[in-house]
């Protein structure tokens, strides 16, 4: 017994380290939790050697899940899904790597030959893009050779970014340079950087700056978007549409009332939002995404900034660069919620670029 029932001061140090190392653990193991209902399943990687054989091969054992599939976005017929372009044999072709399967693998989509008999069929996101090739596991079906839950640095990661496997390299802040042959109306932000935002990574002056989720949360896109969706029957995952939804529920299993910290966050950011760019044309709630109003609008109204302006003036500088970061959060769609710390960081350099 320790005197007037206390432990020294280095012993309780110790203790305290020691009650810090199991709440971590326990909370990896709900990390992913719909309320603590459902334990993490961990990501089984892909047997090496394996190639991609098609979403009709999958079809065969597997026909329930590729009805609900086709309710999905993802499941987009990307050849008519986004009138005008064509999404994966029009505008060059530059967007297929994302709209198809296995590009540039071993079976998958051919860019050299999109219309081979291959390349036909492994277009649009199929059953592969999320769960790796699958001729080993349509060989000898099992668990371990499959990816039962994807891993989102292989998945998501690939293609939520500006362009594809751009997070496989370093990716540089946002500069002048960058920005220099753009003009003022043109500047926008990355197109669907989730992963890149998540990261921190690309903005105008900033760089790696990851925001807390990608230091803390376990497979990253996919704890959050899709296990809040397993079945407490059948402890499987919901391919039907709007499952990639988050419910803010769940964020109440690593965060005191998470969905009200996030509500409230959300609302503070909408609003700076809102007074940077002006309110959206048909929804008063939410920020313009062409940044026609606000501070954006002034700046450009008092510095007389078109596009014929001379694109080495500072003010079109500042003007571009603040009306970048804008965009950027806008692009993002979660309205800071992917990286709270990278969204007001943003928010704050353009602020600064328009005083």
């Amino acid at each position: 017994m320790y005197r007037h029932g206390h432990a020294p001061a280095g012993v309780r140090q110790h203790l305290f380290f020691l009650l810090v190392i199991i709440a971590a653990a326990a909370l990896v193991t709900l990390v992913g939790c719909n309320n603590g209902s459902h334990k993490l399943i961990p990501p089984t990687p892909t047997a090496a050697g394996a190639t991609y054989v098609g979403r009709e091969t999958c079809k065969t054992c597997h026909p329930a899940i590729d009805t609900d599939y086709n309710t999905q976005k993802h499941a987009q017929n990307f050849h008519t899904a986004h009138p005008p372009n064509d999404l994966i044999t029009g505008l060059g072709g530059k967007c297929a790597a994302c709209h198809v399967t296995g590009f540039g693998e071993s079976g998958g989509y051919d860019p050299a030959h999109p219309a081979s008999v291959v390349s036909l069929r492994m277009e649009g996101i199929q059953c592969e893009s999320c769960h790796g090739a699958g001729s080993n596991h349509a060989a000898n079906p099992s668990k371990t050779n499959i990816n039962r839950v994807p891993i989102a640095k292989s998945t998501c990661y690939h293609c939520h970014v500006g362009s594809y496997k751009q997070l496989d390299n370093p990716v540089a802040a946002k500069t002048d340079a960058d920005l220099a042959s753009a003009k003022p109306s043109a500047v926008s932000g990355p197109h669907h950087p989730q992963a890149l935002y998540f990261e921190g990574k690309g903005g105008f002056g900033v760089t790696d700056m990851p925001g807390m989720h990608a230091k803390t949360v376990p497979n990253q896109c996919v704890t959050c978007h899709l296990q809040p969706n397993i079945s407490s029957t059948t402890g499987k995952v919901d391919h039907s549409a709007e499952t990639l939804d988050v419910d803010f529920s769940a964020c109440n299993t690593c965060h005191i009332d998470g969905e009200a910290t996030f509500e409230a966050s959300e609302a503070d950011i909408v609003a700076q939002l809102i007074e940077m760019g002006g309110v959206d044309a048909t929804d008063a709630t939410l920020p313009d995404a062409t940044a026609n109003g606000g501070l954006l609008a002034a700046y450009a109204a008092a510095n007389n900034i078109t596009d014929a302006s001379d694109p080495t003036l500072q003010v079109v500088k500042n003007y571009k660069a603040a009306r970048y970061n804008y965009l950027y959060i806008i692009a993002d769609k979660s309205h800071g919620a992917h990286n709270i710390s990278f969204t007001r960081r943003l928010l704050t350099d353009a602020r600064a670029k328009l005083q």
